[in-house]
């Protein structure tokens, strides 16, 4: 009974959130999402998943998250995985590669309660008070949304936050809001963002959190293709222009490791 997608086509990270954010919608209101990616092994500190989240529940707890940690070969090389041996320690160096060479977020979502979605990267549960301008989709032909995509699709329809946004609370923090006092950010109609924490009332949804280790197995042959293909699609469509901003990420992985096929493991704060 478990429900699945077959998805055969050009990867994208805001298909593959559309296909997420559809699949997830079958989860029960208070049901714990495990997200791991295909790379990824979570690391909660012991043995149960299952007695771990229950304990983070009991404390009020509603999403774990993650730092990442890239895990490497001793060489630094983009070597083939082995299925034989232990992939520890076939990739024994502990390292920040996606935050030191690419300068991005090293932390993920690793679980979270089925009321939170999470960003497209999975780098966090998003705050109530930013969906509505994160989700929308664009507001005319050729227009960006508010998560950086030219003709977006609408997201926020399908999330539940739409669903029972009045079971939120939006906290608006002072970078939301104006010198005049007017808020930057669009929110669900009939619901009241809040400045002070004193004055909060109780039962509405509010993230709090728990961090464990996500090890991270990206850093292997088979990342030189898969660079290459993402990078030509992203940076290009019919016209000439860029798909998907975030096509600079992948550039930047291109030129400094992906043409050497070797990490430099001295600059990348690797360590046994």
């Amino acid at each position: 009974n478990i429900t699945y997608r077959l998805w055969l086509d050009q990867y994208s990270s805001e298909k593959l959130m559309k296909i997420r954010y559809e699949l997830l919608n079958k989860a029960a209101w208070n049901d714990w999402i495990i997200h791991a990616d295909s790379d990824e092994l979570h690391d909660y500190g012991v043995k149960s998943v299952v007695k771990y989240l229950g304990h983070a529940e009991s404390e009020g707890v509603n999403e774990i998250k993650g730092t990442l940690v890239d895990r490497v070969s001793a060489s630094g090389e983009l070597t083939p995985i082995s299925p034989y041996g232990d992939i520890f320690q076939q990739y024994p160096l502990k390292c920040q590669v996606i935050k030191n060479l690419v300068g991005s977020r090293d932390v993920k979502a690793m679980a979270y309660k089925a009321y939170w979605r999470t960003d497209r990267g999975n780098h966090q549960v998003l705050r109530a008070v930013r969906t509505v301008g994160y989700l929308s989709g664009s507001p005319g032909p050729g227009m960006e949304s508010g998560r950086g995509v030219v003709d977006a699709e609408d997201l926020y329809s399908i999330s539940p936050y739409a669903r029972n946004p009045k079971a939120y609370l939006y906290f608006c923090q002072h970078n939301d809001i104006e010198e005049d006092g007017t808020l930057k950010l669009k929110l669900p109609p009939g619901v009241t963002c809040y400045q002070d924490a004193e004055k909060v009332p109780k039962g509405l949804l509010n993230r709090k959190s728990k961090s464990a280790i996500v090890y991270h197995f990206k850093w292997h042959e088979g990342v030189i293709n898969s660079v290459k293909d993402r990078l030509k699609y992203y940076k290009g469509n019919e016209t000439g222009q860029p798909r998907y901003d975030w096509y600079k990420d992948s550039e930047k992985l291109f030129g400094g490791v992906i043409q050497k096929g070797k990490l430099d493991v001295k600059s990348l704060s690797c360590k046994r």
